[in-house]
């Protein structure tokens, strides 16, 4: 069932789609219990940690990618409000 959500959401029924878009963001958001992965906030808390030693193409590619997780931050936190 995760293939077919990440592959073609479209196939699946809305209140489907939503339960697996609900399980992805916390899943990302780091909630629920034994993470052993790099969450969203662990990850943007390590570029910060980064971006003090950072200068020219190293820089300008942290800030792109901290720009791209905020944005997934923003997204998986809309999934579970």
């Amino acid at each position: 069932m995760q293939l077919i959500h990440f592959e073609h959401p479209d196939l699946l029924d809305k209140a489907t789609r939503q339960e697996h878009h609900v399980a992805v963001a916390k899943r990302l958001l780091g909630q629920g219990e034994d993470i052993s992965w790099l969450t969203l906030p662990k990850a943007l808390e390590e570029l910060e940690g980064m971006l003090p030693g950072a200068s020219g193409a190293e820089l300008e590619f942290l800030r792109e990618h901290e720009r791209y997780l905020h944005k997934r931050h923003k997204e998986a936190l809309s999934h579970v409000e």
